[in-house]
């Protein structure tokens, strides 16, 4: 009998476990993910995460991060659930987190400069830039590295807090070139800084499902986020098809 109650606790608490509120994570990504203060996250990837929970009928709560915050809540289980791209560093996140099986979206990484600055024509194109601005927290894969180990040799790097922020120093000349993604500048360009600007497409990278291996049954909640996602209507999310 003794016997009989402890299984029945131990189902009990796998259960509730598995039906707990999940938490979605995102950073300020736009239009991907849009953080505003004091309201509730918005944007492309949020709407496709909710909606493919709601199908599944799952409790949840989205919580936005800085993008090397939301890695770590994502190794640490903090985060049970992102969406973006495949990375592996030196902290070894990618054997702490799963991945779907297929992209849900895609987004394009640019060099962007004046129209009078020459962009790169060689494959390493890395090293024939100086006076480079980065956005801050994020890795652009190893590229961010690979970068401060040149820095010798280049020009300064400048951190930037937003992706306004760069546009706006690129346009000035206080930076030659930014490494940026097509999505959030797309988002902010006037006409007129069209105009001004032009790009070189440096790599396409895809989107994925990511959950975190310290969330329960963490293999069976990514099938469920496959499936459910494949029955969501596209009406039901505000999406830019970028494939």
């Amino acid at each position: 009998m003794r016997f009989l109650s402890i299984v029945l606790l131990l189902c009990a608490h796998a259960v509730s476990s598995f039906a707990r509120p999940l938490e979605i994570g995102v950073t300020h990504f736009p239009p991907l993910y849009n953080i505003v203060p004091n309201k509730a996250p918005t944007g492309i990837l949020t709407d496709i995460l909710t909606a493919t929970l709601d199908s599944m009928g799952r409790e949840y709560h989205v919580a936005a991060y800085p993008p090397q915050r939301l890695v770590s809540n994502l190794i640490s289980g903090t985060t049970d659930i992102s969406l973006g791209i495949k990375t592996t560093t030196a902290s070894g996140e990618e054997s702490n987190v799963l991945y779907s099986s297929e992209p849900v979206d895609r987004i394009e990484l640019n060099l962007y400069a004046l129209v009078s600055t020459p962009l790169p024509t060689t494959e390493n194109y890395l090293a024939d830039l100086s006076n480079v601005g980065l956005i801050r927290g994020f890795q652009y894969g190893s590229r961010r590295r690979i970068l401060l180990m040149q820095s010798e040799n280049l020009g300064d790097i400048s951190n930037i807090n937003s992706h306004r922020s760069a546009v706006k120093m690129l346009l000035k000349g206080r930076i030659s070139y930014l490494l940026d993604y097509e999505h959030p500048i797309g988002n902010i360009l006037t006409a007129r800084e069209r105009e001004l600007l032009h790009a070189l497409s440096v790599q396409r990278m895809d989107l994925f499902f990511i959950v975190s291996k310290k969330t329960p049954h963490a293999e069976k909640l990514l099938e469920a986020l496959e499936y459910h996602y494949s029955l969501v209507d596209e009406a039901d999310v505000d999406r830019i098809d970028t494939r």
